[in-house]
This record gives C-alpha cells, structure tokens and sequence, in this order.
C-alpha cells in the first residue's frame, strides 16, 4: 500500500480472486476516491477480471468498479507443492520488498501468512514474533509462508521500513449464507461428516468477511505507524472462542446425517471425484491431496 498519512493510497492485492482477498478487495472498492485513489490486482488467470467480477456477484458483494482496478497476470502457488517449487513466491516477495525499499514513498508492505507455520509446534500460546524453527514446519506450503515472513522481519531490520506479517487461521464464509469451510463443503457433497479432526479438534474459525475486516484494520493502522526499530509488525488472526469439533457435529445436520472416520472421509470424497468430477458445490476436490496427507495415520491433518 502506498501513502502514510497522505491520501489517496495505490494498493497492489495479490491473488484478489480468492474468496478472502475478494472481501479484501470489496472493502477496498468501499472506501471513497478520495482514500483509495487504484487498486492494482495480481492473478494468475489471464480472465481474471471476469472471475472478479463473478466472485463479487456470487457472494452478493457490489460489482466491480473497473474505474479504479487493474489486473495483472501472475504466479500459481498450491498448498501441495514442495517447498522448492515454492521459489517462485518467495522471490516474489523479494520483488514486492525491494518495490516497496526502491519507492519514493516507501509504501508499507502487508504479508499474509498463515498460522499453519506453529500448528505443528508443541506450544500452545502463539506469540506475534518471527521464531520458529523451520525443520518443524510441515510443508511446503507453510516453510515456504515462515520464509517469507523471515525476509519481512530482515527487510525491517536492515531499512528500518514499515512492513507487517498477518498470519491467518482456519476461514469460514459469511454468515448466513454457505458460513462453513471448504472441508464441511466437502462433507456435503459426499453427504458424510468426519468424526474428528485429530489433534486441532478446537475449532477456531473466523468468518472471512470479519476477517477481511479485522485486515483493512491493521493496514489502515499499520500505515500510520513508523516501523518498530528491530522488528517486524505481526499480528495472530484467529477466533479467540474456541470449541470442541464434535460439539458442533448436532448442529450439522443440515450438511449430512452420517459421521465417519478421518480415513474413510477421505475414500469417500476420492469416489465421489470419480463419480461427480463436475458436480456443483465440489471445492473440496481441490484439496484432495491435501486432505489424504493430513488425515493419512500418525499426522495431524491441519
């Protein structure tokens, strides 16, 4: 984001498609000319403006304003991936930081991150510091999320600039409509409901439209404040009321009758990619490969 506390701003959003990052964007488009001046939007779909606008009008969010957006092509990054083929977004962020290093205006630089980087950790308080050990870190998706946040903390160090990690949790969609994650989606579509999710059974889940909120309030405070000599920005996302998975299990009856096992959860959506590979309301499918390494024996899934 460019600007302290002269306004209008430019904003760059990377992957603005993605259902958060809509809302981020809708809050965006929210804000008056006179406070947000372009909005510059990196995708990897080269129709990433007619998915844009799709993603808006299909969570019932006002329609683009093509006045004030522009899209550009970009990478693509999976949680699947190993950690080298991950380069691509890490140098990424090397770009944006030295972009951000070489601007006139030194525009803050904002990095969304992911709390799956200390799921895997024993300690059950997460502090809004850089410290983890990467050989804990399961996955390439999440060693390469503590690199980055790495290079956001030496940035700061070395420039002195202002720049902030936001690690997310666990997202849910917007209340009423369709507020559940990608995995209870799933359960829907193959009309079971897993019995336990292992170890991380306290659900923590944030609904992505107060997320995207709670985002557009950190920047807005983030931009305003000179950098911390030291030390990088970081804020821990996550819904402070926790509860018990099964507790909510009598209240998903909406979503399927049956509950099964983690192992028998995953064949199930697996048959189903053989059966219904096009059917409506199957974005579980996507993360197949995920949902069989998290929930194969002696791993945690999350």
């Amino acid at each position: 984001m460019e600007g302290k506390d002269d306004k209008p701003w430019t904003v760059l959003l990377t992957g603005s498609t993605g259902s958060l990052r809509t809302y981020i964007l809708s809050s965006l488009q929210a804000l008056p000319p006179t406070m947000i001046r372009k909005i510059y939007c990196l995708n990897r779909s080269e129709d990433a403006k007619q998915k844009q606008a799709a993603a808006l009008d299909v969570r019932g969010l006002p329609p683009l304003e093509e006045e004030r957006i522009f899209f550009i092509k970009a990478t693509f990054i999976h949680f699947l991936m190993p950690f080298k083929e991950f380069r691509q977004h890490i140098k990424g962020v090397r770009d944006f930081l030295q972009f951000s290093y070489r601007s006139p205006r030194h525009p803050p630089f904002l990095y969304i991150s992911s709390l799956r980087i200390a799921y895997f950790s024993n300690m059950h308080h997460i502090p809004e510091e850089i410290s983890y050990d990467l050989l804990a870190i399961a996955g390439g998706y999440s060693q390469s999320k503590y690199v980055a946040e790495r290079m956001v903390e030496a940035y700061v160090r070395s420039t002195g600039l202002p720049a902030a990690v936001m690690r997310v949790g666990q997202i849910a969609g917007p209340p009423p409509r369709e507020w559940f994650p990608t995995l209870l989606r799933a359960s829907q579509h193959i009309g079971a409901l897993l019995s336990t999710l292992g170890r991380h059974n306290d659900i923590d889940w944030i609904p992505v439209d107060i997320l995207s909120q709670i985002i557009m309030e950190i920047a807005e405070y983030v931009i305003g404040r000179p950098a911390r000599t030291g030390a990088s920005m970081v804020f821990n996302i996550a819904n402070p009321e926790t509860v018990p998975f099964e507790s909510l299990l009598p209240h998903l009856t909406g979503i399927a009758l049956n509950t099964v096992p983690c192992g028998e959860w995953v064949r199930l959506l697996q048959q189903s990619a053989t059966n219904r590979p096009t059917a409506p309301g199957t974005p579980g499918l996507k993360l197949l490969g995920l949902y069989r390494s998290a929930f194969t024996p002696g791993k945690s899934p999350f």
